[in-house]
């Protein structure tokens, strides 16, 4: 009868360290897309600040990086 309940208490300690270590996984699966997803929205947001400066600086210099004389008032 002892040995019995080892081995069921044995068994219930396996599945304990099984279900942690697939929670632990599932956290840091969560983690890692979360940190993805700044990532790519800062890389948008970059992505954006780069295009806006490029309109500012196609709208106030001419095609050959001099100020445009229209925009100086």
């Amino acid at each position: 009868m002892e040995k019995l309940r080892h081995k069921e208490e044995a068994r219930k300690e396996k599945e304990a360290a099984r279900i942690k270590a697939a929670n632990e996984r599932a956290l840091a699966k969560r983690l890692a897309k979360d940190v993805t997803d700044l990532i790519d929205d800062e890389q948008l947001e970059l992505m954006e600040a780069a295009t806006a400066a490029a309109a500012l600086n196609h709208d106030y210099l001419d095609g050959d990086g001099t100020l445009d004389a229209s925009q100086s008032g």
